[in-house]
């Protein structure tokens, strides 16, 4: 079944985060110790979150002239993933106050990849659709799961 999040963060740049704000409490941090504790890897994953937009509008007149559609409804199509990830936020959310907000957000990301290479494959209107949904609900992470994620990556002292 479900696992239930426990009440501390059981990641490993949690914990060292932890560890480090026990021992500098009243210890000013650099930039440097910052990233070092939170990892250059956060700054890189919020940075791939963006990539799916900008294929899209890269590749929209491609889309457009293949499918034969029209400009409106290629912007509606952009648009999709948009909503999605509004409408996606709010359990995403809840389910990362509930459950292990890493396994969540890898699982977001592994649906939001699939969506963005499957992009390349589509042949119709309804698999657009279907492809920028998941892309949507894969994004839809960003707010509440990763955000979360990289608060706890940090300490307060360098956020």
């Amino acid at each position: 079944m479900s696992e239930t999040r426990p009440p501390c963060p059981e990641d490993g740049v949690a914990r060292e985060a932890g560890a480090v704000l026990e021992t500098q409490s009243t210890q000013s941090v650099t930039f440097k110790e910052v990233l070092t504790i939170g990892g250059r890897r956060t700054i890189g994953l919020a940075l791939l979150d963006s990539v799916d937009n900008a294929l899209f509008a890269f590749f929209a007149p491609e889309i457009r002239d293949s499918l034969r559609l029209g400009s409106t409804a290629i912007a509606v199509i952009g648009a999709l993933a948009g909503v999605m990830v509004s409408l996606g936020a709010v359990p995403l959310g809840a389910w990362g106050d509930r459950y292990r907000r890493t396994r969540i957000a890898g699982l977001c990301t592994l649906a939001w990849g699939f969506a963005t290479l499957a992009l390349g494959a589509v042949q119709s209107l309804w698999q657009v659709v279907v492809v920028r949904i998941v892309a949507g609900v894969g994004k839809a992470k960003e707010g509440p799961v990763q955000g979360s994620i990289l608060t706890d990556a940090y300490p307060p002292a360098g956020r």
